[in-house]
């Protein structure tokens, strides 16, 4: 795959697209922000 630079907008938008399926939407402070889905593994989650 190319990397790309991608905006937060189009970020969003690939992600609700299925194209980022490690990643979800949730709002926070009301805006739409990327996260990250958990795993099994606790070295790279925020807790």
């Amino acid at each position: 795959m190319k990397k790309q630079t991608l905006t937060l907008s189009e970020f969003i938008t690939q992600i609700q697209a299925g194209h980022y399926s490690d990643y979800s939407i949730k709002k926070i402070n009301g805006k739409n922000t990327p996260v990250s889905k958990r795993d099994r593994r606790r070295t790279n989650n925020l807790e």
